[in-house]
């Protein structure tokens, strides 16, 4: 899964870079602002880093497993333990930082949801509209609407 999220996670960073999101509200404070910023940094760093200390503890592992994607695709693993003098030892605390990362990008995630449905419950300002794909009116919608 964390190739796959990994993948997916730069696909979507291609897609920023030549698609500027829209602006922030007109009213939006600019503490809310640089937290929206903030927050969206962090998840793309843990969206990247998660995968890859996971691909690393796989890597360290002692048990040497090969990984194959859905079972159809090897992967390699990184070639990590000749560089450390103690890849066991690397191998744990990888580990804790993949868990301790997993467990704060849940979070993160729970605060991104609780804020948009904030911004569309309470404020009742388009921030959570804006996050969802373009809308287009249904063909029958542009009919009825063409014979009003």
């Amino acid at each position: 899964m964390g190739i796959t999220v990994l993948v997916l996670t730069g696909l979507r960073l291609a897609w920023r870079i030549f698609h500027r999101p829209p602006p922030s509200p007109a009213g939006m404070p600019a503490r809310e602002r640089r937290a929206a910023a903030a927050a969206h940094g962090v998840l793309y760093g843990l969206l990247v880093g998660l995968p890859l200390t996971g691909w690393a503890v796989v890597s360290l592992s002692p048990f040497n497993l090969p990984t194959v994607l859905y079972g159809l695709v090897p992967w390699p693993h990184l070639p990590l333990a000749p560089l450390l003098s103690d890849p066991a030892a690397a191998e744990g605390r990888l580990k804790v930082v993949h868990a301790y990362g997993a467990w704060f990008l849940t979070a993160l995630l729970v605060l991104h949801v609780v804020a948009a449905l904030r911004h569309h419950l309470i404020l009742r300002d388009d921030v959570l509209r804006r996050m969802l794909p373009a809308r287009r009116p249904s063909p029958s919608s542009e009919v009825l609407g063409s014979t009003r």
